[in-house]
């Protein structure tokens, strides 16, 4: 399935329109093949989602019923098709329903595989822009702050996700200390130069880093 997911030249993984057209290329490409379908269903969903279509969560929510009816086994995979359906309800504002399917999952997560595992992590940044949407800035941060030294130490671009929603954390909160916009600036900074280098300035996130990067300092200063 990597190569509906993933650049084989830099790494990176797809997005936007490109992530949604290989979604249904995959999607035609593994319709009735019975384990490749459900892991086909799951591409389609996300990238239907993320391209801001409703029609993603039915999609999502069957894949979680057959991931639960016939590999109820692997845990593995029935967390995964939990994830993308947890962060499905986060992208269209069912906030609540979503915060309680991540804490669920991140805790499930730590006591399998521990907190230091790329899915543990990646779980537990959801969990924080849950907590962010919600305007639990506190509670978002202290997670961010336990997060971030894990996802460098397994390199690539997990920190700087991390980082990313640490940035938000920080800025959609009008009354964060200046301690805390002070940490968030260093960490910023090191984050946006990591994905100019490792992402392209183009890229969404690196917009998106730069941008809350230049919020930050205004507020300091």
């Amino acid at each position: 399935m990597l190569k509906w997911q993933r650049c084989f030249d830099c790494g990176q993984s797809f997005h936007s329109a490109v992530k949604l057209a290989l979604a249904w290329a995959c999607w035609k490409t593994y319709l009735g093949l019975d384990g490749d379908i459900n892991s086909a269903m799951g591409l389609l969903g996300v990238a239907l989602c993320e391209s801001g279509s409703e029609e993603g969560l039915p999609v999502l929510e069957a894949q979680l019923a057959l991931s639960q009816r016939y590999w109820s086994h692997h845990q593995e995979s029935v967390l995964h098709a939990q994830y993308d359906y947890a962060n499905a309800l986060l992208r269209f504002d069912r906030l609540d329903e979503g915060l309680c399917m991540l804490r669920e999952i991140h805790e499930k997560r730590v006591a399998l595989f521990g907190p230091e595992q790329r899915d543990s992590i990646g779980a537990a940044n959801s969990l924080a822009i849950a907590l962010v949407r919600l305007a639990r800035f506190d509670e978002a941060r202290a997670i961010l702050k336990r997060q971030i030294p894990l996802a460098r130490q397994l390199g690539g671009t997990q920190w700087v996700h991390a980082a990313g929603v640490f940035s938000r954390a920080v800025v959609e909160d009008d009354n964060c200390p200046t301690t805390e916009l002070e940490e968030a600036l260093t960490v910023m900074d090191d984050a946006s130069r990591t994905a100019r280098q490792t992402l392209g300035t183009a890229h969404p996130v690196a917009k998106a880093l730069e941008r809350d990067l230049g919020c930050i300092r205004a507020r300091l200063t």
